[in-house]
C-alpha cells in the first residue's frame, strides 16, 4: 500500500531558477479592473511619507504608509518603480501598480513595472477578515517565513495581473499561500515562476474554500515534496481553470504531482488546463497527483509530456487512500512516460484522446494550438465557473483572456484557438470570424450583433448591408465581448466598396470606424440611408470616404440620407470628399432628420447639404462645423439652413488627439466637451445611447454623459475637467470696520488634476481680498476659497447696505470650463459694548476687602460700541455660599435697564456688604453682567450669549461684557470670646468671635480672627482640644 501523503518534512535547500518563459503573456489583461469606492491614495518612489497620501501631486513614498493611513474600501495607486518593503494589510482595500506620475488614471502594468521587493518575511501579508485586491505588481524576494513567500493570505483576496517570482519559504506556498479561515479568493492571470517551497512551489491552498485559480502561467517552480505548480490540501474546494502549468520540478527529485498535487479531502474542478513537461524522479503523478480522500473532476485538459519513475506519468490517483476522479471527460493525454500507466493509473474515458496536441512551438514553451490541432472545438462545454466574489458566472476565457468558445465549441487545453479573422463577430450564441454580412443576414429581428477587428466587403458592393431592425455594434475584442473597449472596429471599404448600405427595417449602426468607402457614380461613400422609416447612425467615426459622379450621383461622401427620417447623432464625420454636394452629410427629398451632437470637420463639398429649399424642420443642433469647404450647411440656392451660434451649433477647432494618424479622441482642451445635448431624438421610443464608440458612459445614470454635459462627436472623453462651487450664493452680515470672511467650497467635478484661476467682480468699492488666486485640485477633490470683504466705516456704509462679490473659477487648461459663486455681505446691526471696571483700579489680585458688617463699593462704566442705539440690562449675581450671608446691590444713574446711543456710556456702582460678624478671610464671589436686549434671531452671526461664556447660565441675551469680583472679609480689632461648641449658636465661618453673646466654638478659630492687642476670653470649667 502506498504510504499516506504527509506534508511534515524537514526543510531542504531550495535552488531557484530564474527563467522567463516564452509563451503566453497575461500582463496586458486589464479589461476587468474595478475601481474601489473609497478614497484614492497615491504612492511614488520619489514621494514623501507625510500626510494621508490622497494628493496625487504629493504621493507617499511607501506602500505600507499608504496602507496605514487607508480605510476600508480605499484604493492605493502605485507609480512604477521598485519598492523595497514588506507589506502588511489589515484593511479591505485595493492596491494596484502600473501607474505613471503623469497619468494616475490608467495603469500600464508592462510599461510601468511596479516591483515589491520584500525586505523580510512575506512580501505581502493579508490579515484574516479583510478583502484585498492586489493587481499589477512584480512581487519578489519574499522568504524566511514558513508560508507564503510572495503573498500570504488569510483573508479574502483577488490576486491578478501580477508577476510573482523568486520567493522561497520553508514549508508551504513559495509564490502564494492561501491559509485556513480565509474567504472566497481568486488567483487570475498571474505569471508565477521561480518560487520554492516544500509543498506548493507556485501556489498552496490550505483549508481555503471557494478559490478560483484561472488563466495563470505557472512554471519552473520548485516543490521538494508535492505540487511543484499547485498544491491543494485540507478540505479546500478549488476551481483550476485555463492555466498553463509546465516544467515545475523538485530540486531534490522527491516531489509528487509535478503540476498539481491534492490531498486530505480536497475537492477540485480541473478544467481547460495545459499541464506539460513535469518530471517526478521518485514518486507518482507527473502531471497530477490525488491522494488522502481528495476528489477532482478532469475535463478538457491537455496532459502531455510528463514523466515519473513509478506510476501515472500524466495522472496518479491513490485510490487506496480514498482519492477519486468524479468526472473525467475530453482530456488529451500525449507523450507521458511511466513504467506503469504512462497516462493515468485510472481508465481513460471514451471521450479522452491520445493525439498529439499540435502546439505552435513546444520547444520554445509556446503551447498555443495550431490551426490543425485536434483539440480545436473538441472540448466539453463548461458553464460552471461560479465566481463567489462577484456572485455570478463570469464569461469563460482562456489563458490569453480570449472568450470561450470560439466558433463551434470549447477547445481542449488552456488556449482557445481563434481564427485568423481579422473580422470577429458575436451573434449572441457564438463567436466566429465568418463573413460579417452572412451573420447579419442570419440574425433575427431585435438581435444585437457585436463586432470586433477589421471588416471588409469580401467582394460585395458594401462592407455591410442593413435591412432589418437589429443593432450592429463595434468596439469589442476577442478578450471582451461583454463591454466595448478602446480597440477600434473598422468597416473598411478599401476604396473599392461603400461602407454601409441601410435600405430597410429600423436598424442601429453603432460604434464603428467607417473608412475608405467609395460610392462610384453613386451616393453615400461612408453610409447610404434609403429607408421608408427611421435609421439610427450613432457613435461612428466616418472618415476618408468619397462619392463620385454628377447630377443625382456623387453626393454625401460621409452620409447620404436619400430617404428616411434618420437620427444621425454623436458621429465624427471628417475628411470625406465628394465631387458634388454634401461632403459631410447630404439630405435629399423631404426628409426630416435629427442631426445632433456631430463633429463635422474638414469635409469637401460642404458640411451639410439639403437638396431642397422647403425642409419642414431640419433638426440640426449642437453640432461643431469646422474647416469644411464650403463651411456652412446649404440648400441648392446657397441659403444657410442654420446659424452658427444658435441651437448649440458652433464653429471651432475640435482639438483631436492626433487626427493626422487617425486618433479622433478629443483632448481635455476640446470645445466639444460638455457642449452637446442629452436629448438627441424627436421621435417617440428612441432611447439615448448609453455609451460612446468605445464603451465610455455613466452606468449610474444609464447615460453616455460623463461630465457636466454630453460631448459632441463619437468620443465621450473618459477624462474631463469640471468645476463647481458647493453653493451658488453665500450670504452674511458684518458690522462696520470689520472684514467678513466667506469660505467658498470649490470642487473639481472632473476626474483629472487641474489648476483653476480665481477672479472676481464687486458691486461697489469695498476692499476685497481673495485667497488663493489660483488653486490646484485633484479630480473629485475640494478646497476652500476665502473671500475677505472689508465693511467700511459708518460714514461710508450704513446698516443694510449690501456688497455683491462674484467669484469665477476658470480652468487653466480649458478656459471654457468655469464656475461662479456670489458672496453677499450686508452691513448689519451690531450689538456691541464694553464693560469696564473704574474703581478699584487696578483691581487687587486677592479681591476687594469688606469688613464685617460693612460695605465696599466698586464702580463700572458701560459703553455702547455698536452701530445703532441699543438697550442693555445690567445685573449683579451673588455667587457666594449662601451660608456666608454676603449681600450685594447695584446703583445705576438710571434703572437697571438702560438705553444708550452710539458710543454713549453710563457709570454705575455695585455695593457688597459682608455679614455683621463675618470671619476674617471669608470669601465672596459676585458677577456683574451687561447684555444687549437685541433679539438673538434678528441679527446674523450674533455675539456670544452669556451662557456660552458662563456655562451655568441659560439666558440667550447677547453678552456685552461681564466682570467677576472676588470679596474677602477683613479682620476687625477687639477682643475675642470662646465657649464650648455645645453652647455656640453661630457657625464659626460667619463668626469673628468679637461678640461676647455669640462666642466662637474653638480657640484656634478665635486666634485666627484676633488682631494685635486682642484678648481671647475662654469660658471656664470646659476642656478644649487646641489645634492652633
Amino acid at each position: 500500500m502506498k504510504q499516506k501523503f504527509n506534508f511534515s518534512f524537514v526543510m531542504r535547500s531550495i535552488v531557484l531558477l530564474v527563467i522567463f518563459a516564452v509563451g503566453f503573456s497575461v500582463l496586458n489583461l486589464q479589461a476587468n479592473i474595478v475601481r474601489a469606492t473609497g478614497t484614492v491614495r497615491y504612492v511614488s518612489a520619489l514621494g514623501v511619507d507625510n500626510g494621508d497620501c490622497s494628493d496625487s501631486a504629493s504621493p507617499c513614498a511607501t506602500i505600507q504608509e499608504a496602507v496605514t493611513v487607508s480605510e476600508d474600501d480605499d484604493e492605493i495607486r502605485v507609480e512604477g518603480g521598485t519598492y523595497n518593503e514588506s507589506i502588511e494589510i489589515g484593511k479591505s482595500i485595493t492596491i494596484r501598480g502600473g501607474y505613471a506620475f503623469s497619468d494616475w488614471n490608467t495603469p500600464d502594468f508592462e510599461l510601468n513595472e511596479t516591483i515589491i521587493h520584500a525586505t523580510g518575511g512575506h512580501a505581502v501579508d493579508i490579515f484574516s477578515g479583510n478583502s484585498v485586491t492586489i493587481e499589477g505588481f512584480t512581487i519578489q524576494g519574499g522568504g524566511g517565513a514558513n508560508e507564503g513567500g510572495g503573498i500570504f493570505n488569510q483573508g479574502s483576496a483577488i490576486i491578478r495581473y501580477n508577476v510573482i517570482r523568486n520567493n522561497a519559504v520553508n514549508d508551504y506556498g513559495g509564490g502564494i499561500q492561501l491559509k485556513a479561515s480565509g474567504g472566497p479568493s481568486t488567483i487570475a492571470y498571474n505569471e508565477i515562476y521561480g518560487n520554492g517551497a516544500i509543498v506548493g512551489g507556485g501556489i498552496c491552498i490550505n483549508d481555503n474554500h471557494n478559490v478560483i485559480i484561472q488563466g495563470n502561467t505557472i512554471y519552473e517552480n520548485d516543490a521538494q515534496t508535492a505540487g511543484g505548480g499547485i498544491a491543494v490540501y485540507g478540505l479546500a474546494e478549488v476551481i483550476i481553470d485555463s492555466n498553463l502549468i509546465y516544467a515545475n520540478y523538485s530540486s531534490d527529485g522527491t516531489s509528487m504531482g509535478g503540476g498539481i498535487a491534492m490531498a486530505i479531502d480536497t475537492q477540485a474542478e480541473i478544467w481547460n488546463n495545459t499541464i506539460v513537461n513535469h518530471t517526478v524522479s521518485i514518486d507518482n503523478g507527473g502531471g497530477i497527483m490525488l491522494t488522502n480522500g481528495s476528489s477532482a473532476s478532469l475535463v478538457n485538459n491537455i496532459i502531455a509530456n510528463n514523466s515519473v519513475s513509478t506510476d501515472g506519468g500524466g495522472i496518479y490517483v491513490n485510490s487506496d487512500e480514498g482519492a477519486t476522479i468524479s468526472i473525467q471527460k475530453n482530456n488529451n493525454f500525449f507523450g507521458n512516460i511511466a513504467p506503469s500507466n504512462p497516462d493515468s493509473n485510472q481508465p481513460l474515458d471514451a471521450t479522452d484522446t491520445t493525439n498529439d496536441p499540435d502546439f505552435v512551438d513546444a520547444s520554445s514553451n509556446d503551447y498555443r494550438l495550431n490551426e490543425t490541432s485536434p483539440n480545436i472545438d473538441a472540448g466539453e462545454d463548461n458553464p460552471f465557473l461560479f465566481d463567489p466574489v462577484k456572485d455570478e458566472f463570469p464569461p469563460l476565457s482562456d489563458i490569453a483572456g480570449e472568450v470561450r468558445p470560439f466558433n463551434n465549441g470549447i477547445d481542449i487545453g488552456a488556449d482557445e484557438f481563434y481564427g485568423p479573422g481579422p473580422c470577429y463577430i458575436h451573434d449572441g450564441t457564438k463567436i466566429t470570424d465568418n463573413n460579417l454580412q452572412s451573420v447579419v443576414d442570419a440574425a433575427t429581428n431585435e438581435a444585437l450583433i457585436k463586432v470586433g477587428g477589421h471588416c471588409t466587403s469580401d467582394g460585395q458592393d458594401q462592407v455591410l448591408r442593413l435591412n432589418k431592425p437589429i443593432t450592429v455594434q463595434g468596439g469589442y475584442t476577442t478578450t471582451n465581448w461583454t463591454t466595448q473597449g478602446i480597440n477600434i472596429t473598422y468597416l473598411d471599404g478599401e476604396n473599392s466598396a461603400r461602407g454601409v448600405l441601410i435600405d430597410g427595417g429600423r436598424p442601429i449602426l453603432d460604434s464603428f470606424h467607417i473608412v475608405n468607402g467609395l460610392a462610384s457614380n453613386a451616393n453615400g461613400g461612408g453610409v447610404l440611408i434609403n429607408v421608408s422609416g427611421i435609421a439610427i447612425v450613432q457613435n461612428n467615426v466616418i472618415y476618408n470616404n468619397s462619392a463620385t459622379g454628377s447630377g443625382s450621383a456623387g453626393n454625401g461622401a460621409g452620409i447620404a440620407n436619400i430617404n428616411g427620417d434618420s437620427i444621425i447623432r454623436y458621429n465624427t464625420i471628417i475628411s470625406n470628399t465628394t465631387s458634388n454636394n454634401g461632403g459631410g452629410i447630404f439630405n435629399d427629398s423631404a426628409n426630416d432628420p435629427n442631426i445632433v451632437n456631430n463633429l463635422i470637420i474638414g469635409n469637401t463639398g460642404s458640411g451639410i447639404f439639403f437638396n431642397q429649399t422647403d425642409v419642414a424642420n431640419p433638426r440640426i443642433n449642437h453640432n461643431n462645423f469646422f474647416d469644411n469647404s464650403p463651411q456652412a450647411t446649404e440648400d441648392p440656392t446657397g441659403n444657410e439652413l442654420i446659424t452658427i451660434g444658435l441651437l448649440g451649433n458652433f464653429a471651432a477647432e475640435p482639438d483631436f488627439v492626433d487626427s493626422a494618424n487617425g486618433d479622433f479622441h478629443i483632448k481635455l482642451s476640446s470645445p466639444a466637451i460638455d457642449k452637446g445635448t442629452s436629448d438627441t431624438s424627436s421621435f417617440e421610443g428612441i432611447a439615448e445611447p448609453l455609451s460612446d464608440f468605445e464603451g465610455d458612459g455613466n452606468s449610474e445614470t444609464d447615460s453616455r454623459v460623463l461630465g457636466d454635459g454630453a460631448d459632441i462627436g463619437a468620443d465621450e472623453s473618459a477624462f474631463f475637467i469640471g468645476i463647481a462651487f458647493e453653493d451658488q450664493l453665500l450670504e452674511a452680515a458684518e458690522s462696520n470696520n470689520v472684514s467678513r470672511i466667506h469660505q467658498n467650497t470649490i470642487i473639481n467635478t472632473g476626474n483629472v488634476p487641474e489648476t483653476f484661476d480665481i477672479s472676481h467682480t464687486s458691486s461697489n468699492d469695498w476692499t476685497i481680498d481673495i485667497s488663493p488666486a489660483s488653486i490646484a485640485l485633484a479630480g473629485g477633490s475640494s478646497s476652500i476659497i476665502e473671500v475677505s470683504v472689508a465693511v467700511p466705516s459708518q460714514s461710508s456704509a450704513s446698516v443694510g447696505d449690501i456688497n455683491l462679490t462674484v467669484i469665477t473659477a476658470t480652468s487653466q487648461f480649458n478656459p471654457s470650463v468655469t464656475a461662479v459663486v456670489t458672496n453677499s455681505t450686508r452691513v448689519r446691526m451690531q450689538p456691541s459694548g464694553n464693560l469696564q471696571l473704574l474703581d478699584p483700579a487696578p483691581y487687587p489680585p486677592e479681591g476687594v476687602v469688606v469688613d464685617a458688617g460693612e460695605q465696599t463699593v466698586t464702580t463700572f462704566r458701560l459703553r455702547n460700541e455698536g452701530n445703532y442705539t441699543d438697550t442693555y440690562i445690567v445685573t449683579v449675581e451673588n455667587l457666594s455660599n449662601p451660608e456666608y450671608e454676603y449681600e450685594s446691590s447695584i446703583e445705576l444713574v438710571e434703572a437697571y435697564t438702560i438705553t444708550l446711543g452710539e458710543f454713549k456710556s453710563v457709570d454705575f456702582t455695585v455695593e457688597i456688604t459682608a455679614a455683621q460678624f463675618a470671619a476674617a478671610g471669608l470669601p465672596g464671589l459676585f458677577r456683574i453682567k451687561a447684555q444687549s436686549q437685541e433679539d438673538m434671531g434678528s441679527v446674523e452671526d450674533p455675539m456670544p450669549n452669556c451662557s456660552n461664556l458662563i456655562p451655568e447660565l441659560t439666558d440667550i441675551w447677547r453678552c456685552v461684557g461681564y466682570f467677576q469680583v472676588d470679596a474677602i472679609a477683613g479682620a476687625i480689632s477687639g477682643d475675642r470670646y470662646v465657649a464650648p461648641e455645645s453652647v455656640v449658636e453661630v457657625n464659626d465661618n460667619i463668626n469673628n468671635c468679637s461678640e461676647p453673646t455669640l462666642p466662637c466654638g474653638g480657640i484656634g478659630h478665635a486666634l485666627e480672627n484676633a488682631t494685635i492687642g486682642s484678648t481671647v476670653y475662654v469660658a471656664k470649667h470646659w476642656t478644649y482640644l487646641v489645634d492652633y
